[in-house]
């Protein structure tokens, strides 16, 4: 939030519920960090209070997330792109996405929303193998083997004939 003095990283006070009065109004603060002078040199904090805001809580966070979001990605946007980039080749083994992503800058949250945002389930390279991750792939069948799967290519409802039944086989009435 950028407060009344104008710079950002102001925070909000505000009462979302309250069985003893309105639930109305808040304020803005901000933490500054300082030395103490006795004794010295130990590192403290402080509450800065800012200004009074009219409003309901829903209210006012909905304006202070507004402000921030102005010309701003997240960090899971953000991440999100960078991750559908790094798996376009195909898929990579979880570690080495991971390793990447911090010297990328990504953090591990913001790298696992973006793996959840993109559907990326983590699999199984083989048995004894580590864990990979890709790209998922397209959701709609492209032919008739996609859509029955390569289980089922050699064998189906009536034997080794397919997952129909062969040409000019008769269906037996009972």
């Amino acid at each position: 939030m950028t407060g009344s003095d104008g710079q950002r990283g102001d925070r909000l006070l505000a009462r979302a519920k309250s069985n003893l009065g309105p639930d109305t109004g808040g304020f803005t603060y901000r933490l500054e960090h300082l030395e103490l002078a006795e004794p010295s040199g130990v590192p403290a904090m402080r509450v800065v209070w800012g200004e009074f805001l009219e409003g309901t809580a829903r209210t006012l966070l909905a304006q202070g997330e507004a402000i921030e979001d102005q010309g701003e990605r997240s960090a899971t946007d953000e991440a999100v792109d960078w991750l559908r980039d790094v798996l376009a080749q195909g898929p990579m083994r979880a570690c080495d996405v991971q390793t990447e992503a911090r010297q990328a800058g990504i953090t591990n949250k913001a790298l696992r929303r973006a793996r959840e945002r993109l559907g990326i389930k983590p699999r199984k390279a083989a048995f004894s193998g580590g864990w990979e991750w890709g790209l998922p792939a397209s959701k709609t069948p492209q032919s008739h083997e996609d859509a029955q799967g390569a289980r089922f290519q050699s064998t189906g409802t009536f034997g080794g004939v397919g997952h129909l039944r062969a040409e000019g086989e008769e269906f037996e009435e009972f």
